[in-house]
């Protein structure tokens, strides 16, 4: 199965994830990341719904009421509900505009995904893409400015899906490279916000190019995004290009570095489910007592979230080990120990040459 390229929704929850600070490299790599149950998303389209029908220019349960079918699938009536919203949208308001042209290109995007990026429907894509481009020009720093990544991410899948991709862009990192000049650091962020808030958490195409935006020096964290490509990879996702990704990923570590990088994956990817199972079942608890976050205050009242994995500091012997794994790290010794070894001798000459300079003439009796 083709993992599914990231993509940016807004509706209630949005603000509320982004001023949390859930956008951690950790949780982004470990799939610790919040996702609801089909039933929150049913009720909400119920809410709004009744929310419209008493205001009909309540213009965000329109983005609440699309964005709740584009979680469910039900993209044809998500774009029919904003077709709703263009009608009794106020021009003058950008913000509104933004967001309604943001949901619309998003998902006709998912819309052409989901029905396997065919011929026939690239056009709607297309479209979708050209309003991705035009929410950017009114807005462009909203979602931190991820949506600058989310446009070059769909221009890369429209050329991969047409064959007309070329060889240097195969994969994403190097398209993105290649055809903007965002620094890494945002790169980086813009990736972490398309897996955090969009459908991106399970793409090895992003985590590819997470890995690629990582610098060189962070082996750890290339080597474990490595080992998340590769889980996902055996679980039947696959890269839009067709490669194969976790071998791409290059990581200068070694034995017992390689060894702590696998133990604190398993125990990220622990938490990570043991996070969702619980956060999901709260929820559901919740449901089947009526309430939902849209209607009761109080929702989340008595959540105890699983703590975050903390990866543990090595001891002294795996630290002492990691150094001697290092073929380099015995010469770069030898190099200062060798440099005092000759010093000492100089300094051991010079004394022994002075002596003899000092010592009195021995005399000779006749």
């Amino acid at each position: 199965m083709m993992s599914r390229v990231g993509a940016c929704l807004w509706d209630s929850d949005t603000i509320h994830d982004e001023i949390n600070g859930k956008l951690t490299l950790q949780n982004a790599i470990a799939g610790r990341i919040d996702r609801n149950p089909p039933e929150y998303y049913e009720l909400r389209l119920e809410i709004v719904k009744a929310k419209i029908k008493s205001n009909p220019r309540d213009v965000a349960a329109y983005d609440d009421a699309a964005v709740a079918c584009d979680r469910l699938g039900l993209h044809d009536e998500g774009l029919q509900w904003l077709a709703k919203k263009r009608a009794v949208l106020d021009p003058s308001d950008d913000d509104a505009l933004y967001k309604t042209l943001a949901n619309e290109g998003t998902i006709r995007f998912h819309r052409w995904l989901a029905k396997g990026h065919s011929k026939e429907t690239r056009p709607d894509a297309i479209r979708g893409r050209d309003q991705i481009a035009e929410a950017i020009r009114i807005n462009p720093e909203a979602h931190f400015g991820r949506e600058a990544i989310q446009l070059l991410v769909m221009d890369w899948t429209l050329q991969n899906t047409s064959g007309t991709v070329d060889a240097l862009d195969v994969q994403l990192p190097y398209y993105i490279a290649r055809h903007s000049s965002i620094p890494r650091e945002r790169r980086q962020e813009g990736l972490i916000g398309l897996m955090m808030l969009g459908t991106a958490w399970e793409s090895v195409d992003i985590l590819y190019a997470l890995a690629e935006a990582s610098l060189h020096s962070e082996a750890s964290v290339r080597l474990l995004i490595r080992y998340r490509i590769a889980e996902l990879e055996d679980r039947g996702k696959s890269s839009m290009s067709g490669s194969r990704l976790a071998e791409a990923v290059h990581s200068a570590t070694l034995g017992t570095q390689d060894r702590l990088a696998q133990e604190a994956f398993r125990g990220m990817r622990a938490n990570a489910d043991r996070y969702q199972e619980v956060r999901t079942r709260f929820i559901l608890d919740r449901i089947g007592e009526g309430k939902h976050p849209d209607t009761h205050a109080d929702f989340w009242d008595g959540y105890q979230p699983v703590p975050s994995y903390v990866v543990p500091a090595p001891g002294l012997w795996d630290t002492i080990k990691v150094k001697l794994d290092n073929p380099n790290f015995l010469s770069n010794l030898m190099l200062p120990v060798a440099g005092l070894a000759i010093l000492g001798a100089i300094a051991r000459y010079a004394i022994l040459a002075r002596r003899r300079r000092e010592k009195p003439p021995v005399e000779t009796v006749t």
